[in-house]
């Protein structure tokens, strides 16, 4: 991605990107925010944690991950990055659910 961003940005305007670093470690966000800012200028929008187990048992089951593993925290990183966007997320979480139940 860092080599490729060059050639993005002659596609698409540099404020129009979004960044996402993919398959992130707990505890290095910051670390990582810092050197793609570095390199190109902005920091990711979101990031989206490595949980190998969550996307097999989702890739094996045919379904997506909210489905095969609701608390993943995955999906709560889509999500927020999809609210970011400007997209109408619902509420998530037990509590919401319980409450549309009426």
């Amino acid at each position: 991605f860092l080599w490729s961003f060059e050639e993005v940005k002659e596609l698409v305007d540099h404020d129009r990107i979004v960044v996402v670093a993919n398959r992130m470690r707990s505890g290095h966000e910051r670390e990582v925010g810092e050197i793609i800012k570095r390199y190109v200028g902005k920091r990711p929008a979101a990031y989206v944690p490595d949980r190998p187990q969550d996307v097999g048992r989702a890739v094996m089951a045919g379904v997506p991950i909210r489905a095969a593993r609701p608390g993943s925290d995955i999906s709560s990183a889509v999500r927020g990055l999809a609210a970011s966007l400007g997209a109408s997320v619902p509420a998530a979480g037990v509590l919401s659910r319980l409450s549309a139940r009426r």
